[in-house]
């Protein structure tokens, strides 16, 4: 095995998705999820993401209990498994529908969103790139 490690690319999304389920499949048919590879999903809730394509195992969890099918809550940012257990890690992280600013709710969700990276990449013992530094390296390939 190879000690090397590869920066994690951006996934980008040229053309719309009816549904999450078919963005998802779109990431595992360009290769950035692969079949055979241990995956988790702390932010299950209705399993959406899964409805079109699915890893060969998929260990997935939910803060609300009714929507885990592990049958009880789990916070995503205190997951039950040793650092670098896991392969890969789908997250739907928090969001805002509306798009109006607004402080108090934009700081929760990002500190949120930051929480759940952090997560992640403990998990997988990968680093996904933070949005500003994706740019950066997009400015400079240009």
């Amino acid at each position: 095995m190879s000690n090397t490690t590869t920066k994690a690319k951006p996934v980008m999304a040229v053309g719309e998705y009816r549904t999450n389920g078919e963005l998802v499949a779109a990431c595992a048919q360009l290769g950035y999820l692969l079949p055979d590879k241990r995956t988790l999903d702390p932010t299950f809730g209705k399993g959406t993401f899964w409805k079109v394509w699915q890893p060969d195992v998929l260990l997935a969890h939910d803060l609300d209990e009714a929507l885990s099918p592990a049958g009880e809550s789990i916070d995503a940012t205190r997951m039950p498994y040793a650092d670098r257990s896991i392969y890969q890690v789908v997250i739907d992280g928090p969001y805002k529908l509306n798009g109006t600013p607004d402080p108090g709710v934009d700081h929760r969700v990002r500190r949120a969103q930051g929480d759940l990276r952090q997560a992640a990449e403990c998990l997988s013992g990968e680093q996904t790139p933070h949005r500003s530094e994706q740019r950066e390296e997009q400015r400079t390939r240009s």
